[in-house]
């Protein structure tokens, strides 16, 4: 297992790439704005007039995958922001305890794994395997 670290966690950089794209999409549905206008007063050409609108186009169609792509990131990274205050509350709880009850169990772990019985190296051993349930910041 591996601890996600601080740099899967939300950040302001995702946060601002995402302002950026979203201010660049409104610069781009302006631009479509003053091209349209611009070809319905003669001022651009038909042939000029369509290869903007393709850059543009494109451009916009860049921007939304990107801008989808990283609203993902930011709501998994967000749900694994609530995971873990939910992991830090539950720990919390559990701090003071003097003896391991089946509530705090409850609470810490969802499931334990036994393997069966195996000789190795002449060793009698079994292997445990837990899964927490904070299973998203491992």
């Amino acid at each position: 297992m591996q601890i996600k670290t601080a740099d899967n966690l939300p950040s302001d950089s995702a946060l601002k790439e995402k302002n950026s794209i979203e201010k660049r999409m409104t610069e781009l549905s302006g631009k479509v704005r003053r091209l349209f206008d611009g070809h319905a007063d003669g001022v651009i050409d038909d042939r000029n007039y369509e290869m903007l609108m393709r850059d543009i186009q494109a451009e916009q169609e860049a921007l939304e995958q990107k801008l989808s792509a990283l609203q993902s990131k930011i709501s998994q990274q967000h749900t694994a922001e609530i995971s873990v205050e939910q992991f830090r509350e539950t720990v919390r709880e559990c701090l003071n305890i003097t003896e391991l009850t089946p509530f705090i169990l409850n609470k810490l772990i969802s499931k334990i794994e036994i393997s069966c019985l195996e000789t190795i190296d002449g060793e009698k051993q079994k292997e445990v395997g837990v899964e927490w349930k904070i299973e998203s910041i491992y």
